[in-house]
């Protein structure tokens, strides 16, 4: 994650400007408002839960040289 995105979920959770988070966030601030959002989180991320955006595609799981050796048609006289 980017500075540019952590201000902007901050300026989307918060209401807070962009240079009101330059002049008064830290690390150990933002560090707390990440554990408090993940029991509570703001409205906006939870209608993006709710509505599934943002999901990433997880990554198809490769299959083992078995089991693509099992969808291969079996013909008499091959060795497998």
């Amino acid at each position: 994650m980017s500075w540019g995105e952590i201000y902007a979920h901050l300026i989307a959770s918060t209401g807070w400007t962009w240079d009101y988070i330059a002049d008064n966030m830290d690390i150990p601030r933002l560090i707390e408002l990440k554990e408090y959002w993940a029991k509570n989180p703001p409205l906006h991320m939870m209608v993006k839960g709710y509505l599934g955006l943002g999901k990433e595609e997880q990554p198809q799981e490769e299959g083992n040289l078995a089991d693509i050796m099992a969808m291969a048609p079996q013909t008499p006289g091959s060795a497998m």
